[in-house]
């Protein structure tokens, strides 16, 4: 099918019935889809879900294929609208699997590798030093996000524990410090903060213009770090090892991670629970046993 004429066609259409970046996304998807079936209007269902099969074998994400799936929908929706074709060969099909969900714990940091961005950390300015360690220590060891980290003012710190405060997506909560970082805190509150500070602010972590940090600052400084590591270093990801750390590593109860991590639901906080493959088996093997002897 190759008449220009009926191209136009398919161009004015689709741009009266969908908004012009929709329009233009299917009317591009449409097109090579056209060019890979010349006689689109004679394949059957059958055929189309070949198609897609070939798609998913090339390791196209379900999104992709959807998007596909649509306009290609659209697509003969049109030839039945010309009375080209006489039923939708499509109509009914849908792609019925599942994103894939949950964590990818190989790309997670070990609490050893964390530890490591800690004592890694230096910093060629001498009045940043202790506050580099701040701010890698509250990402390691409390698990915050940047966002709460450039919000904490001066006075949420009080007597070895550090108030963060909630916003629509977290709960505030108060959580204690480790000992490794005491002394980075009390040196920076002490010495390097009141040098460092430019302008009025109680904020608690200033950049080296002495202002409030901003959360690009955050991440370029912590995406510095990740030279040394093959996986993913960033806030965000920090975060998401930090949780998978305390429930799987120090197997603390899942209500008082979720009050650490600041998560308003507890299936925010089930997410980060690795299986056990073994003890799965085991079950398994369990159940049949019961099923079948």
């Amino acid at each position: 099918m190759t008449n220009p004429k009926l191209h136009n066609q398919l161009e004015v259409y689709l741009y009266d019935d969908y908004s012009v970046p929709t329009a233009k996304s299917y009317l591009h998807l449409i097109k090579r889809f056209w060019r890979i079936y010349p006689n689109a209007e004679h394949l059957t269902l059958k055929d189309i879900e070949t198609y897609f099969l070939s798609l998913k074998q090339q390791r196209k994400s379900i999104s992709y294929r959807v998007v596909i799936l649509s306009a290609i929908k659209v697509f003969y929706s049109f030839l039945m609208f010309k009375k080209i074709i006489k039923y939708h060969p499509c109509n009914s099909y849908f792609i019925s699997e599942k994103k894939p969900s949950g964590l990818n714990f190989n790309r997670l940091l070990s609490m050893e590798e964390m530890e490591l961005l800690f004592k890694l950390k230096q910093n060629r300015y001498k009045n940043l030093l202790n506050r580099d360690k701040v701010i890698i220590g509250l990402l390691i060891y409390q698990g915050i996000t940047s966002q709460e980290l450039v919000n904490i003012k001066s006075h949420h710190y009080d007597n070895g524990t550090i108030f963060i405060k909630g916003d629509r997506n977290r709960l505030s909560r108060t959580i204690e410090l480790k000992s490794v970082q005491m002394e980075p805190m009390l040196n920076y509150i002490a010495d390097e903060r009141p040098k460092l500070l430019k302008v009025k602010t109680n904020r608690l972590i200033l950049s080296i213009r002495g202002v409030k940090t901003s959360v690009d600052s955050i991440h370029a400084m912590i995406n510095g770090l990740s030279g040394a590591f093959e996986k993913e270093v960033s806030p965000a990801n920090i975060r998401k090892s930090v949780i998978s750390y305390w429930i799987n590593d120090r197997g603390f109860k899942l209500e008082d991670v979720q009050i650490m991590a600041g998560h308003k639901y507890p299936s925010s906080t089930q997410k980060y629970i690795r299986i056990n493959s073994e003890k799965q088996r085991e079950v398994m093997t369990k159940l049949h046993e019961g099923i079948f002897n």
